[in-house]
């Protein structure tokens, strides 16, 4: 095993410029790269500001001086401003940049990768072209890129990106500003021509929740720009990459950790520069990491971040809120209008101005949180924000959620306090209403006008079979909720509505209104099954309002206004009832003419109950197979028997009926409100309750191995992911 005081993870321009501070003040410095050569393949605009003129000293490195950049908007309109930077040779800058770490005495390890971190034992075991090596550190100085290795080891959440592309062509005459691109054309991003004496880079970036597809765009304007006689036909080289647009990590330093660079996510999430922060980043981890292990003082670690964050905290906040503004305009009809992109572009004074009402918002700890009101604004599940391509990301097994889960949303919040809920009002203190969590992902924020003109358009490809408007506990919700259901049937006829509802607030006329403005199905969230329970989870025992026999009236009033088929309840298992008692409760609504959303608890963390074990599996896989046979086999809970703790041990069917119920995987997909196919409940809600590695709820049609380990659960035994 080797030693070194500070390990780098990577050689672009923050490894180089951290390896380099820190073996000047005398650590000993290992500094590894996968790549075979320093800086290639090019993947970058090669611009650099002033500030780093000093690092283009070297010979070959400085290609040409940008004087101003010209900004061209959707209408045709450009706008010139000052731009002041070098352009240079990128693979030469880096490798100019390595030298110096060389220089200053640092080792540097080529061809070289990161397989895994052991944090506790201060050690990386790395793949060399002469074989595997541990190597044993003090300080690890993490600069691997946008999808930072060493954040996978330690768990971290990735960060967004868009991806790039871009041609080497060559230019027709001199010319010595860059050329920007703001168009719908480029959804996420913006198209660029960076001049570098006898050719330029010309490419664009996209963010791929709305488009994948690079090329096509970039060959129009590269044919545009041949056509209008600027560059030649011809491309000399083809590159492209991934930047980071997500703003700065949640943490800077963790433990004896720190990143820098794309990996700490410095890179500004508007116009993608980064090379200046990655290199100021780099140097002051070097420095930190001499402070640390020279004086044994951990606040250098600490302060490494603060520094930072000082420096460069209020301008990326500042970049990915204009981004959140952005996100709600493309593949819309506003995209095609100069205003939002004079808002969305530094080189406009609109662009730093005080905040205007967004357009869209994901959760986000680091900047602070608009002020969001319903009917203007809904919050909108994870899932139905991938489908709508608002928020990049797969579902794992699952392409999309059928359903759009609409929530009614307000800055003071839900005004309840159940005790299992991420939305519940004693998380005040902890968390802003729009960024707190809600069975189990985050709610992003949207202007509902704008989701009706996105569905609208099509940007769920047609997945969507429902949409569902879910309310909260505040004196508004009920006016709120109609006004948003009067617009979606007006706007959206094709896709019905289904009312998740807050009996608190509700009287039986609230029903009689909503089902004449077209509510198609009313759901009732009873939750907690047992008055017993209820009282404590929901009611007085938590200092919240609710009243079980309200819930229970209302689910009745809704049998009498919606009829047969056209209503439900919410049930959740493993608050602390039998299987008996949840299932009593099932049949009843069954009786009634509707039907059971059941839901497996969770411990949603900053809850009340985030403590509490979630669900057992036998009893969950049990109560969904006799759901599943009450609500559409025909069968009833008089015909089921029960052991002395009151769990299911026969399901009153015959054994054959049994088996190919379960075979059919059908009792265990996601419960709730119907969409366009009968198999499938459109509300499927993808891991509402569970992780994709061991599935309670399946959000998709469930494959033999799938059938085979619920069968294992059913008889007892808890099969985890793997086993």
């Amino acid at each position: 095993m080797r030693t070194t005081d500070v390990l780098v993870i990577g050689l672009g321009p923050a490894g180089s410029a951290a390896a380099a501070a820190a073996a000047a003040r005398g650590l000993k410095v290992i500094a590894i790269d996968r790549k075979k050569v320093i800086g290639e393949p090019v993947q970058c605009a090669e611009f650099i500001p002033l500030p780093l003129a000093r690092h283009a000293r070297r010979t070959g490195v400085l290609l040409q001086r940008i004087a101003g950049m010209n900004s061209v908007l959707p209408s045709g309109a450009v706008t010139a401003s000052p731009f002041p930077g070098l352009m240079v040779d990128r693979a030469a800058f880096d490798r100019a940049l390595a030298c110096e770490a060389q220089q200053a005495g640092a080792e540097l390890m080529l061809a070289s990768a990161l397989r895994s971190v052991d944090r506790q034992a201060g050690a990386a075991r790395v793949a060399t072209p002469a074989g595997s090596v541990s190597i044993r550190y003090r300080v690890m100085v993490a600069a691997d890129g946008p999808h930072s290795g060493v954040a996978r080891e330690l768990g971290l959440k990735p960060i967004a990106s868009v991806n790039t592309r871009q041609y080497t062509v060559a230019l027709t005459h001199p010319y010595h500003a860059t050329d920007i691109w703001l168009a719908d054309e480029y959804p996420g991003g913006y198209a660029w021509l960076f001049p570098k004496g006898a050719h330029a880079n010309l490419g664009l970036g996209v963010d791929p929740c709305f488009e994948r597809d690079l090329k096509t765009p970039l060959d129009a304007l590269h044919r545009h720009l041949v056509a209008a006689g600027r560059v030649g036909a011809k491309i000399f080289h083809r590159t492209g990459g991934a930047i980071p647009v997500g703003g700065l990590r949640e943490r800077l330093a963790v433990g004896n950790v720190l990143f820098v660079g794309d990996a700490a996510g410095l890179t500004h999430p508007i116009t993608g520069a980064g090379i200046a922060a990655a290199v100021i980043s780099g140097e002051r981890a070097g420095q930190a990491a001499a402070g640390y292990l020279g004086g044994h003082d951990a606040a250098a670690l600490r302060e490494f971040e603060d520094d930072l964050r000082d420096q460069f905290e209020a301008t990326l906040a500042r970049a990915v809120t204009r981004r959140n503004e952005l996100n709600g305009y493309w593949h819309t009809a506003a995209a095609q209008q100069d205003q939002p992109h004079r808002r969305g572009w530094i080189a406009f004074p609109e662009y730093f101005a005080e905040p205007q009402p967004v357009r869209f918002y994901r959760p986000d700890y680091r900047v602070r949180t608009p002020a969001m009101r319903s009917p203007e604004y809904v919050q909108m599940s994870t899932a139905a924000a991938i489908t709508l391509g608002l928020v990049a990301g797969k579902m794992h097994r699952t392409a999309c959620t059928h359903c759009l889960n609409l929530l009614v949303t307000y800055p003071e919040g839900c005004r309840a306090n159940c005790a299992y809920c991420g939305l519940a009002r004693h998380r005040e203190e902890a968390r802003d209403y729009a960024d707190r969590n809600f069975i189990r992902v985050d709610w992003p924020a949207a202007r509902y006008d704008d989701v009706i003109a996105r569905v609208q358009a099509g940007a769920d490809r047609g997945q969507f079979q429902r949409m569902c408007i879910s309310m909260i506990t505040h004196p508004n919700s009920n006016d709120d909720t109609l006004v948003l259901l009067e617009k979606w049937v007006r706007a959206v006829p094709q896709v019905p509505v289904s009312i998740l509802s807050n009996p608190t607030t509700l009287v039986r006329d609230d029903l009689v209104r909503m089902q004449r403005m077209g509510a198609d199905i009313f759901t009732v969230a009873l939750d907690a099954v047992m008055p017993e329970i209820f009282e404590r989870t929901r009611g007085k025992g938590v200092d919240s309002p609710h009243k079980f026999e309200h819930y229970r009236r209302a689910i009745e009033w809704a049998a009498e206004v919606f009829g047969p088929e056209k209503f439900g309840a919410h049930l959740i298992g493993g608050l602390g009832e039998t299987e008996r008692e949840i299932l009593e409760v099932a049949q009843q609504v069954r009786d009634l003419g509707g039907h059971n959303h059941m839901f497996a608890f969770y411990p949603e963390h900053g809850s009340l109950m985030e403590d509490w074990p979630p669900v057992d599996r036998g009893q969950w896989r049990r109560v969904q197979l006799a759901r599943f046979i009450i609500d559409y086999a025909g069968g009833h809970i008089r015909d089921m028997a029960f052991d002395a703790e009151g769990r299911v041990i026969d399901f009153g069917v015959p054994e054959l009926k049994l088996t190919e119920i379960i075979n059919s995987g059908k009792p265990f997909r996601t419960s709730g409100c119907p969409g366009k196919d009968d198999d499938i409940s459109a509300c499927n809600r993808p891991y509402g309750d569970s992780g994709p590695t061991d599935v309670l709820s399946f959000p998709f049609a469930l494959a033999r191995r799938d059938v085979a380990k619920v069968k294992r659960q059913l008889c007892g035994h808890d099969i985890k992911a793997g086993m």
